[in-house]
């Protein structure tokens, strides 16, 4: 009801959404497309030099089950393009884990802007309350469809779709959650 009646409201047909692989995207693809429609959605992969093949395949057999649309774009150009231009300004550790989901929701954004739509962020409340999320990140979007939910409550949920609706692969709701910024 709230991804619905906010797209009516905005007078927005469409949502885009980064696809990970990972547990928040998938139960924010699964509302989404419940919510507008599977041709009114797409998801994008932006795999990184860190990102477990699983997860990217995991999100494709994601997309196809709901039958939104999927594409996959590479975060490697842009992270080593970024890794050249600002040297040590990024060092190790957050600064250049930030960057990556920096560059991923620029990737989001000129999905946005190029195809029109609004983007969807898959943060939870959890997340957003220990400050695990990263601004101009994974914090960007129009809507936040998990922003009152925390992580149990996000998986709980998944479950619940899944056991219901069969949708999530078992990749996502095994794995343990990971931004996939980093070796491990």
């Amino acid at each position: 009801l709230g991804i619905r009646d906010f797209a009516r409201k905005s007078g927005v047909g469409r949502a885009l959404l980064g696809l990970s692989g990972g547990i928040d995207s998938a139960v924010v693809a699964v509302l989404a497309a419940e919510a507008l429609g599977p041709g009114s959605v797409t998801a994008v992969a932006v795999p990184s030099r860190h990102t477990d093949p699983r997860s990217t395949g995991s999100a494709r057999e994601l997309a196809a089950s709901l039958g939104i649309g999927f594409e996959v774009r590479e975060l490697e150009p842009l992270h080593a393009a970024a890794e050249r231009s600002l040297g040590d300004l990024l060092g190790a550790g957050t600064g250049a884990e930030n960057i990556q989901a920096r560059l991923r929701a620029s990737v989001l954004m000129a999905f946005v802007n190029a195809r029109g739509g609004m983007l969807l962020n898959t943060s939870n409340k959890t997340e957003l309350s220990l400050g695990y999320a990263t601004l101009y990140g994974d914090s960007c979007g129009a809507l936040s469809p998990l922003g009152d939910l925390t992580k149990p409550e996000v998986v709980s949920l998944a479950r619940w779709i899944r056991s219901s609706r069969g949708y999530i692969p078992d990749f996502t709701l095994e794995r343990p959650p990971s931004a996939e910024l980093a070796p491990g």
